[in-house]
């Protein structure tokens, strides 16, 4: 018999099972969009966020590379912003669908 932190781990992997089935039902009846917000690591002068951001990147392409293993489509290049117009200017196509 499971103990209950074992019962607890098995519940919670079926409701990740059938939060995703639901989820992949979502992503392939939606064209989806994956981007991130930026900080420039100049302007912020930090050892740490430089260091993160050469070791990991940022997160628009992984979060758009993990949507489209779930079976989403993209309607746009996934993009990162450090500028709110750029910003405003990709949802604006997003919004017409192109």
């Amino acid at each position: 018999m499971p103990s209950p932190s074992g019962r607890v781990n098995e519940a919670l992997d079926r409701a990740e099972v059938r939060f995703t089935m639901k989820a992949l039902a979502v992503y392939n009846s939606f064209f989806l969009a994956a981007f991130d917000t930026r900080i420039s690591t100049a302007d912020v002068n930090s050892a740490v966020l430089g260091f993160f951001v050469k070791t990991f990147g940022y997160a628009a392409k992984p979060i758009a590379d993990r949507l489209q293993k779930k079976g989403g489509r993209l309607s746009l290049t996934p993009e990162g912003f450090f500028e709110l117009l750029r910003a405003a200017a990709w949802a604006e196509q997003l919004v017409k669908g192109q």
